[in-house]
């Protein structure tokens, strides 16, 4: 009743007064102003939670750019380190294994190149012969044990290792590269190796500007780290297995968690040229400090209440100067990086931004290229081959990777070759899809392999036109390789015939030697050849599977040894002589029966009573029987005619001499027959001899 009564007098006092009482007029204030403040509270709230997502999806899409950028640079150095090692390994000072040459080579390229801290070249037994860094006196170092050159040598490739140096200075982390070196045979007959410091590599270490806390990490195969950029003290350390497992391969942006212990924004992409991966490492305080100062802004909000729209308005500048340093950021990134970059918008495929190595691809300037499309800015089918994979990036979401595309461009117009990845570009939701294009040149190792291959192409063109088979084995005596002329010794026409088809045939094949023994298996040139004996032009028999008559094969062997003297292989050639034997048998049984004939001549002309002389064109005696000899008292066979006139007369029978021309051999020999004409001819002790001569034309 009383409390009525109160709530009456309150009225009634509210009624005179002609309003409410100031307890009314408090709770009004009051209702008022939370009014005010909820909904600018509830627009401050999802505005930090605006700013939340935002911030994160650039602080994501910042750090995924960042390590597809490392990994691209780095993919560039090994490119670059590898087409520098492969030229190197074609120097001939190099293939001849000549020290002081190679030694000035290696130095020369030293200071072509000045990021390699050291070269060096070593044999196939791994002892170092060429090292320009080496003080004079030293003796050779030995890498036959380093696992680095075991991988170059068995695989036959280049090995790239990552190595921990502990010296008087600390402890180092050191990259070599070990490329083999290969004979003109193709065989690995020693390496190359390239040392670098990863720390003092700015292709390595630092591939563009990085955000401050950020750190670039490399990490080898075995989950070592060798590069950080931001803590050089965790080199050396391996990820955890399941740490390794949990980094991604670079195409679905960057993630949130633990490495190494620390809460961090973690962006990985394979360096695919090397099995490494390149992480771009930011502290999760950094990455996320804009949505922090944003919490803390709310909280200042609720505190000063009718403030929250001015400290929303100071935010949402803060937000267009974070913005506008980021795009200056990322600007500075791809203007500075060594691999081009674009971005590819909108169903035509319209360029909104590129780099100038990106121009350079194109050969076109800026104006020409941003903001055109992508079959404008490229030449067909170039831009038809882009296109496509577009359309496969955004319909599956994932990476594609292009390789060696080939683009010529410029003025005068020049050709090259780019590794070209395309990756889909987080963004925000309603914005056009788009499309992340980073391309890596890789012309010099294009152009390398490609002269490789050529070179090797004509050397197989000019043992393939050699008419005579050509074998060549390696030290564990299996065919490495067999001409043409080889296939068709073995017996086959196959075109072209592997190398273990051929080595089983002649397996197979049966040898003799002239004699007609069996040749036992160490006899044969190969096994000879690798037992360190040269043979030539050996003739022997053989016989192939399936055939019964047997041919005649001439073979020449020789051991092909290293720079050390050690045998490395065997070369063999062999031809097939059975034409040019089977000619000589005819040509030695045609011989046979000649001087068979010749004898019994003989023996019909020494039997005869007359003497019987014959004289060639040139006037001299090439046959007589011993009535002859009896009459002259030598043989006169062989003897010009002017010398029997001078020892033996040949006069008329009167004494004197025939008329120059009209004796009857010089009238024969123009051929005339002559008969019944007396001459003289003297015996060596003088004693006369009056013959009758007749003479015929043969």
């Amino acid at each position: 009743m009383r409390t009525r009564w109160r709530r009456l007098a309150g009225r009634m006092a509210s009624a005179q007064s002609g309003g409410p009482s100031p307890r009314w007029k408090g709770r009004w204030l009051f209702i008022i102003g939370i009014a005010a403040v909820l909904p600018l509270a509830a627009l401050a709230a999802f505005a930090s939670w605006r700013d939340q997502q935002l911030e994160r999806l650039r602080a994501h899409a910042q750090v995924h750019a960042l390590s597809e950028v490392a990994a691209k640079s780095a993919e560039g150095f090994v490119a670059r380190t590898q087409a520098m090692l492969v030229a190197l390994a074609r120097d001939p000072s190099l293939v001849g294994q000549q020290p002081e040459a190679a030694r000035q080579a290696l130095r020369e390229r030293l200071a072509a190149f000045p990021e390699y801290t050291a070269l060096s070249a070593a044999r196939a037994d791994g002892l170092v012969y060429a090292d320009p860094q080496a003080p004079p006196g030293t003796p050779a170092a030995n890498i036959a044990g380093e696992r680095y050159f075991q991988e170059a040598m068995q695989g036959g490739c280049l090995s790239i290792r990552a190595l921990v140096v502990e010296d008087a200075n600390g402890r180092h982390i050191r990259l070599v590269f070990c490329q083999p070196v290969r004979d003109q045979a193709g065989r690995p007959i020693g390496t190359l190796q390239a040392f670098c410091d990863p720390a003092a590599v700015q292709a390595l270490a630092a591939p563009a500007p990085l955000p401050a806390g950020a750190s670039v990490v490399l990490i080898d195969g075995d989950g070592t780290i060798f590069l950080c950029s931001g803590q050089p003290a965790l080199c050396g350390r391996k990820v955890a297995p399941q740490q390794a497992a949990t980094l991604g391969d670079g195409e679905t942006g960057a993630k949130e968690e633990l490495f190494l212990g620390q809460a961090a924004l973690v962006g990985t992409s394979p360096v695919r040229a090397a099995a490494w991966r390149a992480a771009v490492v930011m502290p999760a305080e950094r990455a996320l400090s804009g949505w922090k100062a944003a919490t803390w802004g709310l909280g200042a909000g609720f505190a000063l209440a009718l403030g929250v729209g001015l400290l929303l308005s100071g935010r949402v500048a803060s937000l267009g100067q974070q913005a506008r340093q980021q795009q200056g950021f990322l600007a500075a990134l791809v203007e500075s990086a060594s691999v081009g970059v674009a971005v590819a918008c909108g169903p035509d495929n319209r360029l909104e931004f590129a780099n100038p190595v990106y121009y350079r691809i194109t050969g076109r300037p800026p104006e020409a290229v941003i903001g055109r499309p992508l079959r404008e800015v490229f030449p067909p089918p170039v831009d038809q081959m882009a296109e496509g994979y577009i359309a496969e990036v955004r319909r599956s979401g994932r990476a594609v990777r292009a390789r060696e595309v080939a683009v010529e461009s410029g003025e005068p117009r020049r050709l090259t070759f780019w590794d070209i990845d395309y990756l889909p570009l987080p963004r925000a939701e309603g914005e056009p899809s788009a499309v992340l294009m980073l391309a890596v040149p890789v012309t010099e190792r294009v152009l390398a392999r490609r002269q490789a291959e050529e070179q090797a192409a004509q050397l197989q063109a000019v043992l393939g036109s050699i008419h005579e088979a050509v074998l060549v084995f390696d030290a564990a005596g299996h065919l490495a390789y067999a001409n043409q002329a080889a296939c068709r010794l073995a017996g086959t026409q196959a075109t072209p015939c592997s190398p273990g088809e051929i080595e089983a045939l002649i397996r197979s094949m049966e040898l003799y030697w002239p004699d007609g023994r069996p040749a036992e298996a160490a006899e044969r040139g190969m096994q000879r050849a690798l037992a360190g004996q040269a043979v030539a032009g050996q003739e022997m028999q053989y016989r192939l599977p399936g055939q019964k008559r047997r041919r005649w094969l001439r073979t020449s062997s020789a051991p092909v040894r290293d720079a050390q003297g050690h045998i490395s292989g065997a070369v063999v050639t062999a031809s097939d002589i059975t034409d040019q034997k089977e000619a000589g048998a005819e040509r030695e049984r045609l011989l046979d029966e000649l001087r068979a004939a010749h004898e019994n001549l003989r023996t019909i002309l020494d039997s005869l009573p007359d003497g019987v002389l014959v004289v060639d064109a040139g006037q001299r005696v090439t046959l007589c029987n011993q009535t002859v000899i009896r009459y002259l008292g030598r043989d006169p066979t062989g003897a010009a005619l002017p010398e029997l006139r001078r020892k033996h007369g040949f006069v008329m029978a009167d004494g004197r001499p025939f008329p120059p021309g009209q004796s009857p051999v010089e009238r024969s020999l123009r051929g005339e027959t002559v008969t019944g004409v007396e001459a003289q001819l003297l015996h060596l002790d003088g004693e006369p001899y009056h013959v009758l001569e007749s003479t015929a034309p043969l």
